[in-house]
């Protein structure tokens, strides 16, 4: 895994699916990186019921855990706490 990422990005499907006889519409959000030298990395894929800097702010926990010692940029779509939750989990990133 690369512990040196150019770029974040994060892509979602969303899924209906039935549980306890009721449709569930839930989300996969596939976090790609990007590594200094231009190999792209699928570092990995959650699910989710909805988007929030809580579910962000796990999955970059996650990712921190898992050997992703430090990201150069994020690119995200403006989510409310996102971009707190990027700096508590890695302070020397960039973010647009």
């Amino acid at each position: 895994m690369a512990n040196a990422l150019k770029k974040g990005q994060k892509e979602k499907a969303r899924q209906h699916r039935k549980q306890d006889y009721q449709y569930q519409t839930k989300a996969a959000y596939v976090v790609l990186g990007i590594t200094m030298d231009g190999r792209k990395d699928i570092l990995g894929v959650w699910i989710g019921e909805h988007e929030s800097s809580k579910f962000w702010l796990n999955v970059l926990n996650d990712l921190k855990s898992r050997g992703v010692l430090d990201v150069y940029l994020f690119c995200v779509d403006g989510l409310k706490g996102f971009v707190e939750a990027i700096a508590a989990v890695y302070p020397q990133s960039q973010v647009i």
